[in-house]
């Protein structure tokens, strides 16, 4: 073997080596490489969404028991009413009067006549009130369900 093979063979040995080095290091180094760090910063951040999680459900909770609690409330203090709410006349009645006043006479009557102590809607109120209300505390109960725990902006 002449000097120039044996150059040609220590170069083509060298290259060789250089591509299984680089194709080793590529391989090794492109691995996920787990640190107790990120295992640590992971466990904590699992916890910190645990308790966040726990927050989440404890003001739903809450709110759709408060909401209960005041549909409770309304249906009781509704029911309680019990003062009639009477429409005397009818809406189409005139109660304008009838014929206009000679000079220095009384007033006349008035056109209408009153056909007595009317009409009791208080029920329709009662009902127009509790539907309303439950509505109201419904979505009351949404709003105070809406995430806000670990939010600093968030509004109570």
């Amino acid at each position: 073997m002449t000097p120039l093979q044996i150059i040609a063979a220590i170069k083509d040995v060298l290259i060789v080596a250089a591509v299984i080095f680089v194709t080793w290091f590529v391989y090794h180094a492109g691995q996920n490489q787990v640190k107790v760090s990120d295992v640590k910063a992971l466990s904590a951040q699992i916890e910190y969404n645990g308790k966040v999680q726990e927050g989440f459900h404890q003001e739903i909770t809450d709110a759709f028991a408060k909401r209960d609690t005041q549909v409770g409330q309304l249906a009781a203090s509704i029911g309680a009413q019990h003062t009639p709410i009477l429409l005397c006349h009818s809406p189409g009645s005139n109660t304008v009067p009838g014929n206009p006043p000679g000079t220095s006479s009384v007033a006349p009557p008035s056109g209408a006549v009153d056909a007595g102590p009317g009409i009791d809607i208080r029920a329709s109120i009662n009902a127009f009130e509790l539907k309303y209300e439950s509505y109201l505390a419904s979505c009351s109960a949404l709003k105070a369900s809406w995430p806000t725990v670990g939010d600093p902006h968030a509004r109570r």
